[in-house]
C-alpha cells in the first residue's frame, strides 16, 4: 500500500491530468444525459395532452343529434369543419345545418353550431353540432325527424384539429350513412335488419 502512495506522491502532475481528463468525462456525460432526458420529457408531455376527435351520433324517439366528442387527454383546437355530400355537386359547408330541410311551423332546432373554426375543446368534453329534440307523440316531429335523418344519411363530416402546441392530428372523418339505417315504428326508433 506504501508503494501505491509513493507512486501518487512521485506522480502528482500525472495524477492531477487523470482526475481532470475523468471529471470533464463525467460531466459530458451528464450534459448528454440532461439533454437526452430533456428531449424524452417533452415528448411525453406533449403525447400526454394528445386530443382525439370522434363524430358521435344519436337517433332517439325524442331526440336526433350530431356531436363532436374529444376522447383524448388534451385540449382540441378545431382548425376546421367540413361538411359535404359525396357524390352531389353541392358546395361543402362548414355546418350541418347548411344541409338540412325546412323544418314544420312549431319545430325548431335545440342546437345547430355554425361554424367551429378556432373553438377549442376540453378532455372527455363534446359540442353538439345539430340536435333536434321534440315529442314522439307529435305527427309534425315524427316526420321532421324523417326528413332530417334522410338529410343526414346523405352526409359525410370531416374535422381538421390540432393539440396545444399546434402539432396537426389526424383528421376525424365520418360518413353520416349510419342515420339511413334507423326507421320509425308506430313513433319507435328501430334499426332495419338489412342496414
Amino acid at each position: 500500500m506504501k508503494d501505491i502512495f509513493d507512486f501518487l506522491a512521485a506522480k502528482h502532475d500525472l495524477v492531477a491530468a487523470i482526475t481532470a481528463v475523468a471529471a470533464l468525462f463525467v460531466s459530458a456525460v451528464s450534459i448528454v444525459l440532461a439533454i437526452f432526458n430533456m428531449t424524452t420529457q417533452r415528448t411525453h408531455n406533449r403525447k400526454s395532452l394528445m386530443p382525439i376527435a370522434h363524430v358521435r351520433l344519436g337517433d332517439y324517439e325524442n331526440r336526433i343529434f350530431v356531436r363532436l366528442h374529444n376522447d383524448g387527454i388534451g385540449p382540441m383546437v378545431i382548425s376546421r369543419v367540413t361538411v359535404s355530400k359525396p357524390g352531389s355537386k353541392a358546395k361543402k359547408q362548414a355546418s350541418l345545418i347548411a344541409f338540412m330541410p325546412d323544418l314544420p311551423a312549431g319545430i325548431l332546432w335545440t342546437t345547430s353550431v355554425a361554424d367551429l373554426a378556432g373553438w377549442a375543446l376540453a378532455a372527455d368534453k363534446d359540442i353538439t353540432l345539430l340536435m333536434l329534440e321534440g315529442d314522439p307523440a307529435d305527427a309534425k316531429f315524427v316526420s321532421a325527424r324523417q326528413s332530417i335523418r334522410q338529410a343526414l344519411s346523405e352526409l359525410k363530416i370531416e374535422v381538421k384539429y390540432h393539440d396545444i402546441y399546434g402539432t396537426r392530428m389526424p383528421r376525424a372523418v365520418r360518413d353520416l350513412q349510419w342515420f339511413a339505417g334507423n326507421v320509425d315504428v308506430g313513433g319507435m326508433v328501430r334499426r332495419r335488419a338489412d342496414a
